[in-house]
């Protein structure tokens, strides 16, 4: 169909997301940046151009993406987990920290935006609230590899 109908919006979104599911980053970018085109300021596209981007280790790249899918849609959940997890891998954890605790109050049911909220807590030093956070999803054990996961990220970052 994608051959048939090659800037079909949901068929794009589609070849997108599978191509970035299954590590494909150029193809994933390319089908990203074609939605765009496809429908300009497309919050979906915005922000899985950031995703792509952070992957990529473009973190800047990845925060203009995620800024700008939520200039267009300032609830997308997906672009603020996202981008409060993109400050936290580029070292500006206090602001990573208050953005995702305000996901987190608002999306506290997504595993997902816990764990970001966790992962920027530990980064931090905040290990026991990290801890706190973890346990509604993790067991012992996985909570100690996340938050020792967590020290290496910190370190790396200390480092830059």
């Amino acid at each position: 169909n994608l051959k048939r109908r090659p800037s079909e919006p949901g068929l794009l979104l589609a070849a997108a997301r599978i191509s970035l599911r299954s590590g494909d980053l150029p193809a994933a970018r390319d089908f990203y940046g074609r939605l765009l085109e496809a429908r300009p300021g497309d919050a979906d596209a915005l922000n899985g151009l950031g995703i792509v981007a952070d992957l990529s280790g473009e973190h800047g790249a990845a925060q203009r993406h995620y800024t700008a899918a939520l200039r267009k849609t300032p609830d997308h959940a997906g672009a603020r987990n996202n981008l409060g997890l993109s400050l936290a891998l580029t070292g500006r954890l206090p602001e990573s920290v208050a953005h995702l605790k305000a996901v987190r109050d608002e999306e506290g049911t997504n595993p997902t935006v816990r764990h970001n909220y966790a992962l920027a807590l530990a980064m931090t030093g905040d290990r026991k609230g990290a801890r706190e956070i973890l346990a509604a999803d993790l067991s012992s054990a996985e909570i100690d590899e996340f938050v020792a996961a967590a020290g290496v990220l910190q370190a790396a970052n200390i480092r830059k």
